[in-house]
């Protein structure tokens, strides 16, 4: 499976569930529009997936009680040849501006690049955390991390493939019929431009309770650190998703609100998929400036307990 699938599955998760209202000079009934939708939009999966490389443009927002507001963009290019792709990162923070008697006002903003490559991900320390991070990683402004090593790490083994086997990473054509099969409600919202492009706009609902269309072991892995994130609250994901008239896939977008203990935490994504196409291939940087973060990780899961939750905590 291609890498420039790869970062669009989570990215790309809201289009599956959407189905394309279907022509003609009747009104279709609810079930034939339905099997009309499935149909095209496992058309929209094969196109969209089999591009050879795709150019998008990401804006995750996450209101956080004690943070406020925090946002990240992300510029990525994704090559299908080589099974790598390059993401630029920024990372917003305003709250911090206020905590710490503003000593940790320069945290509030971070930029940095992340290189993919089909089992590790290499990301560029942001220099505003050189000296911290430096501290244990031997002043490297590059860390490495390998999703076998991550799946050892957390004692799920199963995890490692979730990101890794299932191409989960970045492939939005896996997205896509997950999707469609969780669907409860799909609905053809109307025409919209695109980034210029000219594209029908669909909103469905995905089910969460079902977790239908992924592998057993990875839909376990999925259901425990769902519920001991807390987000076993949340069994509806609200998508929206654009789709031009070539059957590709243009912009996805969700929201929805995620409940723990620490009270309701507001999530909202959008990607563009602003080009389709051969990209090129990002150049890993060189090992002497690389830390591998796979003994650290090691070292705190073991001090945890074993364990460390793909999802965050212990």
């Amino acid at each position: 499976m291609s890498s420039a699938r790869q970062l669009s599955t989570g990215c790309a998760a809201g289009v599956a569930a959407l189905g394309l209202g279907a022509c003609g000079s009747s009104k279709p009934s609810a079930s034939q529009s339905a099997k009309t939708g499935a149909a095209t939009i496992q058309q929209a999966a094969n196109v969209s997936g089999a591009a050879k490389g795709v150019r998008t443009a990401q804006t995750i927002t996450v209101n956080t009680p004690a943070l406020g507001a925090m946002t990240v963009d992300a510029a990525g290019k994704f090559n299908a040849a080589s099974k790598q792709g390059q993401i630029n990162l920024g990372i917003k923070i305003p709250g911090l501006k206020s905590l710490g008697g503003g000593r940790l006002a320069k945290y509030s903003n971070l930029t940095s690049t992340l290189d993919i490559t089909p089992g590790d991900f290499y990301a560029k320390v942001p220099s505003e955390l050189a000296p911290v991070v430096g501290k244990y990683t031997g002043n490297k402004p590059w860390v490495k991390l390998s999703l076998a090593t991550l799946g050892k790490t957390t004692g799920v083994p199963a995890f490692g493939s979730l990101l890794q086997g299932s191409n989960s990473t970045t492939d939005p054509t896996q997205a896509l019929k997950i999707l469609d099969a969780n669907a409860k409600s799909v609905k053809k919202v109307g025409t919209e431009t695109i980034d210029g492009v000219a594209t029908t706009h669909y909103h469905a609902v995905m089910d969460l309770t079902k977790l239908k269309g992924l592998k057993p072991a990875v839909k376990k892995v999925l259901s425990q650190e769902l519920a001991k994130a807390g987000q076993n609250h949340m069994t509806a994901v609200p998508e929206d998703v654009w789709i031009d008239n070539a059957n590709l896939v243009r912009r996805i977008k969700s929201s929805q609100t995620v409940q723990s203990q620490s009270g309701s935490t507001p999530v909202s994504m959008q990607i563009d998929f602003l080009a389709y196409g051969a990209q090129p291939t990002p150049k890993l940087p060189a090992a002497s400036q690389v830390f591998d973060l796979g003994p650290l990780l090691a070292k705190y899961g073991h001090q945890a307990g074993g364990q460390m939750s793909p999802l965050g905590g212990a």
